[in-house]
């Protein structure tokens, strides 16, 4: 395999399933689904993409609304564990070498440690 090859992963629920709304009581029915493309831990020295159908369901208001699973990331196109990453790395070495070692831009890992950052002091205030 290349330096440069990826992985992706395939994931989708099975056809019938009902799910949660956080705002709304109940189990809903799948309207549709999105495709998500998420990067994810890397697997050996190979980047690690996450293809997941994110379904959208359809309120008892008859409104559509997207449901994102737990274990996705405060950015866009990153899981959380993806972003716990770089929160501990960028807590330890420079921005320029954290970005060097998950190959991304050195311009995406401050927001991403800053949004890591905050949704750990919002779980933090949460639990006292």
């Amino acid at each position: 395999m290349p330096a440069n090859a990826s992985s992706r992963l395939r994931w989708t629920s099975s056809r019938g399933s009902r799910f949660g709304y956080a705002s709304v009581a109940g189990e809903h029915p799948v309207h549709d689904t999105q495709i998500k493309r998420l990067r994810h831990l890397n697997f050996f020295q190979h980047e690690c993409y996450l293809e997941v159908r994110v379904p959208r369901v359809r309120l008892p208001d008859g409104s559509v609304r997207l449901v994102e699973p737990d274990w996705v990331g405060q950015l866009s196109g990153f899981t959380l564990l993806f972003e716990a990453l770089v929160l501990m790395l960028a807590q330890q070495m420079p921005f320029a070498a954290v970005a060097r070692i998950v190959n991304l831009s050195w311009h995406r890992v401050p927001p991403s440690a800053r949004a890591m950052w905050k949704w750990r002091s919002r779980r933090r205030t949460c639990r006292r």
